[in-house]
């Protein structure tokens, strides 16, 4: 079975990677770096392209993070989910537990800003 490759980091410019893959490489971690060439070539296409994508072997990607991690190149991820305001709530709801929290949550605002505007024109009308 091939090794399938993920994304460790993004940067905005080629040179930034510099570091971060030869020490992933000297530590016996094979990189790959995506849009590398075309960010070298036209900087300002960086952001368009979505940056020079660190690449690493899915097996050993925990392996990597945990190197530039220690080596300050790299924070730890952000893990922690995010509970958004009335999810238990909406997720009882047929319709509404389709959509995911940020859109039950978007949802439930959009409907009560309309009743609101609702009730105020007519109570000035």
């Amino acid at each position: 079975m091939p090794n399938t490759w993920t994304v460790l980091k993004t940067y905005t410019f080629a040179h930034e990677t510099g570091v971060a893959a030869s020490l992933l490489e000297s530590e016996g971690i094979p990189t790959s770096l995506v849009n590398e060439h075309a960010v070298q070539t036209i900087s300002f296409y960086s952001n368009a392209l979505g940056g020079v994508k660190l690449m690493v072997p899915e097996d050993q990607y925990q392996e990597a993070l945990d190197i530039l991690v220690r080596h300050g190149l790299m924070k730890e991820p952000f893990n922690k989910k995010v509970e958004f305001p009335l999810e238990k709530l909406t997720a009882k709801i047929p319709f509404l537990k389709l959509l995911n929290p940020q859109l039950r949550f978007i949802t439930i605002v959009f409907v009560l800003i309309s009743i609101v505007a609702s009730c105020l024109f007519l109570l000035f009308n």
